[in-house]
């Protein structure tokens, strides 16, 4: 570590700097206060110099009245799968304990993955099953999709075992369609 006296650019006092903070562009400054003093100096000049230039009232007009793009929504089915059990466990809350979610999709390492596959977790589930015996169904399994979003073959593989052990197996694309299928399977 060398040490070479240098003057401070702020108050002109002599002081000791590191070569190694002058080779990065530090130690131009006797304390942190006289540092902070300079920041503040260098960030006045370069906010003022780095100001986007000013848009004509056309420009500002324009920008106004384009048209973005609509960003596609994220997360639909999510979204779908929320509203209906918050809706269902308000409106059923002595059956809140028998419809739950199946947890198969998301992002998982593949050690988590292999694990997950070891404990039983099968592609294609339904996401939502209720447990519940209704008419001549054991259960009701409830696959959510999005409005042009379509069954996958594992999916489809899973419906036809399910129902052919006597489970009643329907797909939701909106809460209005959630609320009609529960109602109706519940009245059984």
């Amino acid at each position: 570590m060398a040490l070479i006296t240098k003057n401070c650019e702020v108050c002109g006092r002599p002081f000791h700097a590191d070569t190694r903070n002058l080779a990065r562009g530090w130690g131009k400054c006797c304390s942190k206060s006289c540092a902070a003093i300079l920041r503040e100096r260098t960030a006045v000049a370069t906010t003022d110099d780095r100001r986007k230039p000013r848009l004509t009232y056309d420009e500002l007009v324009a920008r106004a009245n384009a048209t973005k793009e609509k960003a596609k929504p994220r997360h639909t089915e999510s979204h779908l799968q929320r509203n209906c059990f918050t809706w269902f466990r308000l409106q059923y809350p002595h059956l809140r304990l028998l419809l739950f979610a199946v947890p198969n999709g998301g992002f998982r390492n593949k050690k988590e993955a292999g694990i997950m596959k070891a404990e039983g977790v099968t592609a294609g589930v339904a996401d939502v099953i209720l447990l519940k015996p209704s008419g001549v169904y054991a259960s009701l399994c409830v696959e959510f999709k999005a409005e042009e979003g379509r069954q996958q073959a594992t999916q489809k593989e899973w419906q036809n075992a399910a129902e052919g052990a006597g489970n009643k197996y329907v797909i939701v694309r909106s809460f209005d369609a959630f609320k009609e299928e529960i109602e109706k399977y519940l009245s059984l």
